[in-house]
């Protein structure tokens, strides 16, 4: 299932099963790839550290490049576009069938 939690004042966490992204403001800055948590090396402000520092708490995340966080933001946010309005469709096919 794919989830948009907001996670305090401009952060969002974008979850697909087990994965999921942090957002701070609007950049994709730290995360769970199913196996390991991870961070950007890249250095944000002094708030887009804090979300990340309390995002991660005492988790002892693997620094990774930006750019490995924007394509896997990216590549979530394409499949998440192609795969929800199935799932809506689907839902509401269900659900017409209950009216039944």
């Amino acid at each position: 299932m794919f989830k948009i939690v907001p996670n305090g004042s401009n952060q969002t966490i974008l979850k697909f099963g087990p994965c999921e992204i942090l957002f701070s403001y609007e950049t994709p800055v730290a995360g769970f790839d199913g196996t390991s948590w991870f961070r950007t090396e890249e250095k944000f402000s002094r708030t887009t550290s804090k979300h990340i520092n309390r995002y991660l708490g005492d988790v002892n995340a693997k620094l990774v490049s930006q750019n490995i966080i924007d394509d896997l933001s990216t590549r979530l946010s394409s499949w998440a576009k192609l795969v929800l309005p199935l799932a809506e469709a689907h839902r509401a096919k269900e659900l017409s069938q209950l009216d039944k």
